[in-house]
Parts: structure tokens; sequence; C-alpha cells
């Protein structure tokens, strides 16, 4: 449940002294130099490239991402939002459903978050930094330079120690794809109206017996 909310709502986790949740799209944790990165044990080969960028088949990356929801402004019936990444020609649809009950625009912001999220994650990497930044922990966002001068935002995935090394996987972020319009030419239709308790009578009734197992001290009422 928590990894649905997560993959929802664009948070992390990680557990260091306590669990921490962190949303995405958070304040750079460490700006980082292209000297700072590929730290590596004594004797290892140090040829590889400190920031090898990997893109992900673009095959892996659906076209387009279909979200079903209950839909709180239509008495919570089942409907679905779709985002389209309109930059690719193969036709693929990556049909999820989640247990929430979500406005149409709301439900659209959300897909049209995820699946950005999704091609983002596609370019990722793995860096190894020194001591000095063993502070860093999944959840956590930098800013790397490359050796030409380009800039990259990563989102730390995942930690690993040894050696006082301390390696990270990471992906591509972009804060600026959490907030979308979520514009949807759908109709919310109407609800049904639900009507309040009416008002009610107690009659008590002064009437012979209906039934032989009545003959007790007690009476008939009627509401």
């Amino acid at each position: 449940r928590v990894e649905m909310l997560a993959d929802c709502y664009f948070f992390g986790a990680v557990l260091s002294d306590k669990i921490y949740f962190r949303p995405r799209g958070g304040a750079v944790a460490a700006t980082l130099a292209y000297a700072d990165l590929g730290f590596a044990p004594e004797g290892s080969d140090s040829s590889q490239d400190p920031l090898l960028l990997v893109q992900a088949n673009e095959l892996e990356i659906p076209a387009q991402m279909a979200l079903s929801y209950a839909d709180a402004d239509r008495d919570y019936q089942s409907d679905t939002q779709y985002s389209d990444r309109l930059v690719t020609g193969q036709d693929s649809t990556s049909a999820e459903q989640v247990p929430l009950a979500l406005k149409a625009s709301e439900a659209k912001a959300m897909v049209d978050a995820r699946l950005a999220l999704k091609a983002l994650s596609a370019l990722s990497t793995r860096i190894s930094l020194g001591r000095a930044y063993g502070h860093l922990e999944p959840t956590d966002v930098v800013l790397v330079t490359g050796e030409d001068g380009s800039s990259y935002r990563l989102f730390l995935t995942k930690k690993s120690e040894a050696d006082g090394i301390a390696s990270f996987e990471a992906v591509l972020d972009d804060a600026s794809v959490l907030s979308q319009s979520g514009t949807t030419s759908a109709s919310s239709g109407g609800q049904t109206v639900v009507l309040g308790t009416p008002s009610t009578s107690l009659e008590v009734l002064d009437v012979p017996l209906l039934r032989d197992e009545d003959n007790m001290p007690g009476y008939y009422y009627a509401i």
C-alpha cells in the first residue's frame, strides 16, 4: 500500500536513524563537481567514465499510460484518465488501477506526472563518492556537473558503502513534471442527490390483540 501511495503522490522512503518519507521534486541536497565523482578502491580500474549515463530502450517506455480510479464527482464510478507522450512512434499502453477516490483533474495530473517520471527514469547512472558525501542517502536530490560542463539533476534511488566509498544509483529528475495542470475534457456528470432523514411520528395503538403470543403487558406501537 505504501508503494502504491508513493507512486501516486510522488514520495520516497528511506530508513536511517528512523524512516523518512520525502516528496519528489525537493531541494538539491548537494552539488557535485565532475572531480568529486569516480572514487574507487585502490588498485581497481579507474578508466571508467565516472558519470556513465545509461539510456533505457525506448521500447521499455510506454507510449501511453491509462490510470483507472473511482471518480469522486460521479458517485465513485470507475473512470480512466490517459496520458500520451506524443514523442514516440510505438503503440503501447501501460494500464494501472489505483484504489483511490479522485476528481478527474486530480487523476489526469497524476497520470501525466507518472508517465513523465517514468520517461525521466529511463536515463540512469551510478556515481561513486568519497567520505565527504557519506551523509547523502536515497531520496536525496543532487546536481551533478558532467565533464563537458552539462548539469544533471539526479534523484538517488539506492546506496551502498564499502572501503569508505559511497556508491549511488540514480535517475534523472525534474521537479517541474510534478506540476501538471490536470486539464481534462471529461464531463464530471451529476451526483445522485441523497435526501435527508424524513420527520417521523410515534403512534401508540390501543387495539385488540393481533396474536395470542402478544397477550402480555405492553402495547403495540407504530412509527
